[in-house]
């Protein structure tokens, strides 16, 4: 990597050579001029594509079991230890 290379890496995306790579980088990224530009698009895809959304339910389901039998068994360990006194 040149020294030329190294410089152009550092200067922010809207100071770098416009060159047809940079801009489908540019254009991948989501950047509008310089400027982020922010849409649901992930955020969708990964709900819907991704099917989080089962990912997301299959987890609330087992933490709210596991939250379930932690409190029965402290319930019950609560009220050996309240009537061993």
């Amino acid at each position: 990597m040149t020294g030329k290379e190294r410089a152009e890496q550092t200067l922010p995306i809207s100071k770098r050579p416009n060159t047809a790579a940079a801009r489908a980088l540019v254009e991948h990224a989501g950047f509008v001029q310089g400027v982020f530009a922010v849409t649901g698009a992930a955020y969708k895809s990964a709900w819907v594509q991704e099917a989080f959304w089962r990912i997301a339910l299959d987890t609330t389901i087992v933490c709210i079991l596991v939250a379930t039998i932690a409190l029965m068994c402290r319930t019950l360990g609560c009220y050996a230890l309240a009537r061993s006194t």
